[in-house]
């Protein structure tokens, strides 16, 4: 997601990997009345194997695509 919108702040992990992104400037949630001032936005990766379970790996891909929605 950082990538695809072109994030600039960032939280990485301990290995450089992009594991939160900023979102101050979300007109989305500005627009909703949302106060964003210092919010990070993440998605927490299931520990469990999503190809073994369906129903987690749809609640992953449903996070993904309103994230995806809330940063346009």
């Amino acid at each position: 997601l950082a990538q695809t919108f072109g994030a600039q702040d960032v939280i990485k992990d301990v290995n450089g990997k992009v594991i939160a992104i900023n979102i101050d400037n979300c007109q989305w949630l500005a627009r909703n009345g949302i106060k964003t001032d210092g919010l990070y936005l993440t998605l927490r990766i299931p520990s469990a194997d999503l190809e073994d379970d369906k129903q987690l790996m749809k609640q992953f891909e449903n996070a993904e695509q309103v994230a995806e929605y809330i940063l346009k």
